[in-house]
């Protein structure tokens, strides 16, 4: 039997481990996509760039519509052990078959877009591989397979990566090999898991589960327009900085999101297996209350601390990572981390809907944000073109984090939030001055770097010492 101090103390080792586990294994593949953009910007133009970066995002938008949101489902009811697994995966695919089915009838219509010309194939290919590959690889992450889910990240990149090298230098194949190598890193990394995990064992059309249907559907479909809002609020700066200022700005604002995706990296990390962290603690309310803050807590200061290193060597990543034609770059790159600073804290919090399965307030939430950046869009990039359109997406996830941490206080628990005006102080300071490029800027922005790190050095060193506490116990009769 384990002590209340041991089965407290779990939680974190648990949280840490899978952690671990998925930082060794898929941080450093996602870093050597990073690394991959002296290639991607030294042989596509800034054109091309700017399509590929198109196809991609305009996959992602029709991925969760046609996928019926059912892999996050999948997740969510095979994480908490309270389903069979075998009917929640089961049923899942059946759905997602049906959804699958519905793309492919409907997929003649994307010859019709003009942007689309040439290119419409690619997309029926990659949103059909992303479906099949987001499935299989959430049924394996909330059955807690920590190792398999980092490791079929890691095959997915080398696949990618080796592709990329391959359809790009050696085939000079342009926007059509860039893409390619995404899909057939998907479908081999399906394969992978279907047989590694023996996921062909778990299905079978008798355990099809009406009841549940009905569940994951219900959880699922809000989620939906949700991820389609989240599409509209990263993707429509891009469409109106291609329509107000022309392809060639677009690839180089593309190319920009490259630096937040440092913290994406990072966050994404994290929010991988707090996730499951989440599902499986929320038993015991005041105890899951109090992980919740204090894991908070510590998380945003990370994020705060990265932001605000990466906004002092921004100017130095751009001329190591860019080629010279993307170097400008670098003005739209502030506001960009601001963004996905409280993108990182909007996805945590809500991971509150999740464990209520509220998915509904995910829906909503996303749709003001959505809204607010298509108006100031509209608004700022006319004015300040790709810079404005950056601006525009921060002052968005601003407005969802309010909306959410909001929701999350009003359950008793606590959200830091002087902290987090405070730290979101010091970041808009630090962008003032590096778009103003006042004199000794460099010495100005370390200062600031120093200042956020002396203001979260308390609950970083609290979330370092409740890891070490959480190996240090035992297990106690």
């Amino acid at each position: 039997m384990e002590t209340i101090a041991g089965m407290s103390s779990n939680k974190y080792k648990k949280l840490f481990s899978n952690t671990l586990i998925l930082t060794v294994g898929t941080f450093g593949s996602k870093l050597l996509v990073l690394l991959m953009l002296p290639l991607y910007t030294g042989i596509l133009s800034t054109a091309e760039y700017g399509v590929a970066d198109l196809i991609a995002q305009c996959s992602n938008f029709l991925i969760p519509l046609f996928a019926l949101g059912l892999y996050k489902g999948v997740f969510r009811f095979t994480a908490d052990n309270t389903h069979d697994e075998t009917a929640c995966f089961s049923t899942g695919v059946i759905l997602t078959l049906a959804g699958t089915a519905a793309f492919l009838l409907l997929s003649p219509l994307l010859w019709l877009v003009d942007a689309f010309h040439g290119y419409a194939w690619l997309i029926v290919l990659y949103v059909t591989a992303a479906i099949w590959h987001y499935l299989l690889a959430q049924f394996v992450r909330g059955r807690d397979q920590s190792r398999l889910f980092a490791f079929q990240g890691i095959l997915n990149t080398v696949v990618t990566v080796t592709l990329n090298v391959l359809f790009l230098v050696a085939f000079r194949m342009g926007v059509v090999g860039y893409v390619l190598s995404v899909v057939i890193g998907d479908t081999v990394t399906s394969v992978f898991l279907l047989f590694s995990a023996k996921i062909y064992r778990v299905f079978s059309f008798s355990r099809w589960n009406g009841s549940l249907a009905r569940d994951l559907i219900r959880y699922s479909l809000p989620l939906i327009p949700a991820d389609l809002f989240w599409w509209v609020t990263d993707l429509s700066d891009r469409f109106l900085v291609t329509y107000i200022c022309g392809e060639e700005i677009n690839g180089i604002y593309a190319v920009a999101y490259k630096i937040p995706t440092l913290i994406t990296l990072v966050s994404g990390v994290f929010s991988e297996a707090w996730q499951y962290s989440a599902v499986n603690e929320s038993g015991n309310v005041s105890e899951y209350r109090a992980f919740f803050a204090k894991v908070y807590c510590g998380f945003s200061s990370v994020m705060f601390l990265a932001g605000s290193g990466l906004i002092w060597l921004n100017q130095w990543l751009c001329s190591w990572l860019f080629a010279p034609d993307y170097y400008t770059a670098w003005e739209s790159v502030p506001w960009l981390l601001l963004a996905t600073v409280f993108t990182s804290l909007v996805t945590f919090l809500g991971t509150k809907y999740m464990v209520d399965l509220r998915s509904v307030r995910s829906m909503w939430t996303a749709a003001v944000g959505a809204l607010l950046n298509v108006v100031l869009n509209l608004f700022l990039i006319p004015r300040f073109g790709a810079v404005g359109a950056a601006a525009a997406t921060f002052a968005s996830y601003l407005c969802v984090y309010c909306f959410r941490a909001y929701h999350v206080a009003r359950d008793s628990i606590s959200v830091s939030v002087l902290r987090t005006v405070l730290n979101t102080v010091f970041l808009l300071g630090q962008t003032f001055l590096l778009s103003a490029q006042v004199p000794h800027v460099f010495l100005w922005e370390a200062g600031f770097v120093v200042l956020t790190a002396i203001f979260n050095a308390r609950p970083l060193l609290m979330a370092v010492n409740d890891v070490i506490s959480s190996f240090r116990r035992r297990r106690s009769v």
